[in-house]
């Protein structure tokens, strides 16, 4: 498996150009415009990362991985993997970032970056199942309804959640962090199993 997630690091850094400059606008905006980045960079990172599906593709990879032992399950595992690995790391610099440079409290920071990454898990337990299913290109306009999706999921929550004056106004942040982490962490394994599922079932 440790061999599969080095093949999709390697295609991502196929790109590295394009993510040189983006970064390097990102930062531009982070710094000048103080613009807040911990919602863009995972997404950016998502839409990398995809193009991993379309290479293996395009490669013939997945007829000839299926010939591997446990070749189906560790093709699964080592997207989601490798996926929580990078959107973990990638949400460091944003939480840095707030808290040095935008002097944000502590607290202010892992809530906003807690709910980039509840944000983007949630994309990435929908889309997912449907890129293994669809394949990349169906899955690329499945990934655009989710953004909206996932926006109208934000909005309802903050005029749902709020902080003056409603039902969680007594819950401590603790338990709030607790109960995200626990749907995101359930969120991850439904999707992984149905991916898997899905991947263990398909023709090639």
């Amino acid at each position: 498996m440790l061999g599969l997630i080095k093949k999709d690091l390697y295609l991502i850094l196929n790109n590295r150009n394009a993510i040189v400059i983006y970064l390097i606008m990102v930062g531009f905006f982070a710094v000048f415009a103080k613009m807040d980045i911990s919602y863009i960079l995972p997404f950016f990172f998502l839409s990398i990362f995809l193009s991993t599906f379309s290479y293996d593709e395009y490669n013939n990879f997945n007829g000839y991985v299926c010939t591997m032992p446990k070749g189906r399950e560790y093709v699964v595992l080592s997207k989601y993997l490798l996926t929580i690995i990078i959107s973990l790391i990638l949400s460091v610099f944003p939480l840095l970032l707030n808290i040095l440079a935008f002097k944000t409290s502590l607290e202010e920071s892992l809530t906003i970056a807690l709910g980039s990454l509840f944000g983007f898990y949630l994309v990435v337990s929908v889309i997912y199942p449907l890129m293994f299913k669809f394949g990349a290109e169906k899955g690329r306009i499945a990934l655009i309804s989710c953004f909206f999706a996932v926006g109208i999921i934000c909005y309802l929550l903050v005029n749902f959640i709020d902080m003056d004056n409603n039902i969680l106004s007594d819950v401590s942040s603790t338990t709030v962090f607790i109960l995200l982490v626990s749907i995101t962490i359930l969120m991850l394994t439904i999707s992984y199993f149905i991916s898997k599922n899905i991947y263990r079932n398909k023709q090639f």
